[in-house]
């Protein structure tokens, strides 16, 4: 995962209402795009906490938004999600 800076996600189920905000990066390889609530580019960051995940199939431009009613949550970086990514 490669940063793109702040990012954003809304919830559909509540009239599209701000969830959280925090930091956006993406893959350059697959594409996948990943907001969380805490910032996992930093070495010293415990968890991600709230996030989502996107896959739009090409490279976004920085920042990010999301509207979604698909939230996950991740309060330790060595759970099966966290493990599975790499930050640069």
């Amino acid at each position: 995962m490669y940063p793109k800076g702040t990012g954003a996600a809304y919830d559909v189920n509540n009239n599209n209402k701000l969830k959280f905000k925090g930091q956006a990066g993406q893959c350059k390889y697959c594409k996948l795009v990943l907001i969380t609530e805490y910032i996992p580019f930093l070495p010293s960051t415990p968890y991600w906490g709230q996030y989502v995940l996107w896959n739009p199939g090409y490279e976004v431009e920085t920042g990010g938004v999301m509207y979604t009613n698909e939230f996950g949550e991740s309060y330790n970086k060595s759970d099966y999600i966290c493990t599975g990514f790499y930050f640069r």
